[in-house]
């Protein structure tokens, strides 16, 4: 059963125009034989040794590429109820763009059983699960052997998709000797093969209806864009982080119309805006904040079906008088997408529980833009409702648009449509190098981007057209100065904070040089000393004297520090009954004038070795004494004090009434 207006892109390239595009670094994939507003970007694409012809549509959030089942009740009901329930009244088939028959492929092989299990979710709410595998594919005329694809047996929507989005193959095999769990998936390839310089790829309707368009790997076409494209980030949107797919995000500023007639779309009073949205062309249907939806649908004559608890709208609305929409990305002044009414009639093909619910006999098509309200639990069973705000294939149809994977960035024109019967002459530039922004592209100042400054243009020209002009160059003054500025910004700051580290750390070495010093000062004299080591006079006789006046006169005393001093000792002799004269401890002479100047001539060490010399005599004249003596019955009198002794003479005392 052909599908109802099968949309088909023709992968066939000549020999000559591949060889030169490949020289140029991009690769032209046209669209022929579109021919209803369905799906507007599909590729022809085969799979299988011998090929196997199907339609995928182009996802720039999708990385993997999944292609149907063919041993499914839903794309072989014939084959399926012969086989297991013998059915006479067989559903028609649910697969109208094609499906894989492993079985008749002899290059197919499948995954690891570790990475068997194949997922996917689109940004519209459909899925798809399988098993993956690996096999010939073949897109505009480039085949790659034992590419990794999902073979899916089980999805919302039985149409197979072609990933040309950023690489999230973590949770696959490793087919090709690559890093385990990882694999180069279709725009790696292209890279790394040389075909095209980065992964980047422009996409471009030739007309409202999609009877024909083109996706241009490597390059822009400068010949299908009315005015300049603006690149926008990709990356800044709130549901791109609220994403767990790779999706290009921006932010939709405003909302404008005008009906058939003229008359001005009134101001949407919601606070919905700025609305943060992904953007793909794999998407058919759009969801927007209620409000937002709501006006749209009024002016384009939509009506919401309670039954389906969607927005449906005649299937030939819009081609009469057309309402016309202007959505703005980025904010005041930014780029635009412009839409029609015609192009927000989506048939029902595609959605087989809403074709079902619908008849056949219906006139009733999809509106392209429906609700979706955060916590809202009103959403339709017959389809699939995403989880993020989106614009889709039927708001994009009027645009000419670029997707940068290494830059994350979008870049925006208004679509040119070829004037008559003949397309124009292309104008091919392609991106320069690895990591290279749209070519010819100006920047749109939007959240942390720059004042907006037009891109650099150059790179390989081919087609007829030229490359030079004002859409080619190097990067303009602005750009170069921006970039040098927050160079110098970055290198003031990492200087300033490295100096300042510094002094921090010279002032802690300080202070801890100056504690350390005044620790050790401390401890080598902690009464005051003078550093000679030498005592002060009198010090260690002060110090006894100050003892002795605290504890008493057998109160330990600590020793001074340096040479002690000579000792002189005092004895007593008697009881205490019959007390006698104290006997004084014999006295070294003093010293005289002479002897003292000539002991303080004598060196360091000469001095130390006398005083420890009087020292040990002190010592042993004490020892050589003995005990205090016993008292005598009739003691002797006490010999007299020496002479020049420095406690002077004893007293007398009268024995026979014992005063003095």
């Amino acid at each position: 059963m052909a599908p109802h207006g099968r949309l088909r892109m023709r992968a066939a390239l000549t020999p000559t125009l591949f060889a030169a595009t490949a020289a140029a670094q991009h690769v032209l994939l046209p669209f022929v034989g579109l021919v209803s507003s369905e799906y507007a970007f599909l590729a022809d694409v085969s799979v299988g040794t011998p090929p196997q012809n199907l339609s995928l549509v182009i996802s720039p959030s999708a990385g993997d590429t999944w292609v149907p089942d063919a041993n499914t009740v839903e794309c072989s009901p014939e084959w399926y109820y012969a086989r297991y329930s013998h059915a006479t009244d067989v559903p028609a088939s649910r697969c109208n763009w094609g499906s894989f028959n492993k079985t008749r492929s002899s290059t197919y092989l499948p995954a690891n059983r570790r990475y068997s299990t194949f997922g996917a979710e689109s940004l519209d709410g459909a899925s798809a699960d399988g098993s993956n595998f690996t096999d010939t594919l073949v897109v505009a005329g480039i085949e790659l052997d034992d590419y990794p694809m999902g073979l899916v047996d089980s999805a919302t929507r039985w149409l197979g998709v072609l990933g040309l989005g950023r690489n999230l193959s973590s949770g696959y095999s490793s087919y090709s000797g690559d890093e385990a769990g990882q694999y180069a998936n279709f725009m790696d390839r292209l890279v790394s093969s040389g075909k095209i310089a980065t992964p980047a790829y422009s996409i471009w309707l030739d007309d409202a209806q999609g009877t024909s368009g083109g996706l241009l790997f490597g390059a822009v076409d400068q010949a299908r864009f009315d005015g300049d494209l603006v690149r926008l980030p990709a990356d800044e949107s709130y549901q791109f982080y609220e994403s767990s797919v790779a999706a290009f995000g921006a932010t939709v500023t405003a909302l404008n119309g005008t009906s058939g007639s003229g008359v001005a779309m009134p101001p949407v009073r919601t606070n919905d805006f700025p609305i943060d949205v992904v953007i793909g062309p794999a998407e058919i249907l759009s969801y927007l904040p209620n409000t937002v939806a709501d006006a749209v649908a009024s002016m384009a004559g939509a009506t919401f079906n309670e039954t389906l608890n969607l927005y449906t709208i005649p299937c030939d609305a819009g081609k009469a008088s057309p309402a016309q929409f202007v959505l703005e990305l980025g904010g005041s002044g930014g780029p635009q997408l412009r839409f029609e009414t015609a192009d927000l009639v989506v048939p029902t093909a595609a959605f087989y529980s809403v074709a079902y619910s619908l008849g056949n006999a219906s006139n009733l098509c999809l509106f392209g833009i429906q609700q979706l309200s955060s916590g809202d639990s009103s959403s339709s069973s017959y389809i699939s409702s995403p989880a993020l705000y989106n614009l889709g294939s039927s708001l994009l149809r009027r645009t000419y648009a670029v997707f940068d994977l290494v830059n994350l960035e979008i870049a925006v024109a208004p679509v040119r449509f070829p004037s008559g019967s003949g397309a124009p002459s292309p104008t091919v530039v392609a991106f320069e190098s690895y990591g290279a922004t749209a070519p010819s592209a100006t920047v749109f100042c939007a959240s942390t981007y720059c004042q907006s400054a037009t891109n650099s243009g150059s790179g390989s020209g081919s087609g007829s057209g030229s490359s030079s002009g004002s859409r080619s160059g190097s990067n303009s003054t602005s750009d170069a100065l921006e970039h040098w500025q927050q160079v110098a910004i970055g290198l003031g700051v990492s200087l300033g904070v490295l100096f300042l580290i510094a002094a921090v750390a010279g002032v802690v070495i300080c202070v801890r040089l100056l504690r350390a010093r005044t620790s050790a000062a401390q401890a080598g004299d902690p009464e005051g000393a003078p550093d000679s080591g030498t005592p002060a006079a009198g010090t260690a006789e002060s110090s006894a004297v100050a003892a002795q006046a605290r504890n008493g006169p057998w109160a330990p005393v600590a020793p001074p520090r340096g040479a002690l001093p000579v000792i002189q000792e005092k004895q007593e002799d008697g009881a205490a009954a019959n007390r006698q004269a104290p006997i004084e401890a014999p006295q070294l002479p003093a010293a005289s004038d002479r002897g003292s100047a000539i002991m303080s001539e004598l060196s360091d060490a000469q001095q130390g070795q006398a005083e420890g010399q009087a020292e040990g005599q002190a010592q042993a004249e004490v020892e050589a004494m003995g005990p205090e003596p016993a008292p005598a019955s009739e003691p002797e009198a006490a010999p007299a004090a020496p002479a020049g002794s420095p406690k002077g003479k004893v007293k007398e005392v009268d024995r026979s009434t014992g005063q003095s």
